[in-house]
């Protein structure tokens, strides 16, 4: 069974203020909205959310599943900002039903889930590969994640998430 690992980078937050608290701007809410509702448009859902337990990533996590969520959405502060790929590995295998989970959206931050991206790919990235805020990548697995057996799929920024239709993160 192929695991399907989404990795979201939180939307546009405000730029003052603790940072674990900093919540998204309105733009943030809207970009976020626009890009669930065409994933749901798709026929896009997930079976599990891991988010950060920052406020902006539990806003766009919120706003996700609103849209595609279907399983269990969990908070976990592996995924506070700081985060490492082997750490985020283990968290997101943990989290894992063998048989049942397909899609797992992975909510949190720059540079982290970009890390992990280039870390748990089977192949170079290009440096051109980055997570703007909202973007989203896919990368698929065998039955569990491991450190360079993921096969990158795509990387959308927001903006390309919200208007794609059949989008090559879903092929």
């Amino acid at each position: 069974m192929v695991v399907q690992v989404f990795l979201l980078r939180h939307e546009a937050a405000e730029p003052h203020g603790d940072d674990l608290e900093r919540p998204l701007t309105e733009a943030g809410q809207a970009s976020a909205r626009r890009a669930a509702e065409n994933l749901a448009r798709q026929g896009c859902d997930f079976d599990l959310c891991l988010v950060s337990p920052a406020k902006r990533a539990r806003m766009t996590a919120e706003i996700y599943w609103k849209a595609v969520g279907r399983g269990r959405l969990c908070e976990e502060r592996g995924l506070a900002p700081g985060a490492d790929a082997d750490d985020l590995a283990v968290l997101v295998n943990a989290q894992l039903e063998p048989n049942r989970t397909r899609r797992v959206l992975v909510v949190g931050h720059n540079p982290d889930l970009l890390y992990c991206l280039h870390s748990w790919a089977n192949e170079k990235l290009s440096a051109a590969v980055s997570l703007a805020p909202g973007s989203l990548a896919r990368i698929d697995f065998g039955d569990q994640v491991r450190t360079k057996e993921g096969r990158f799929v795509a990387c959308l920024r927001a903006e390309q998430v919200a208007v794609t239709g059949d989008s090559p993160l879903l092929q």
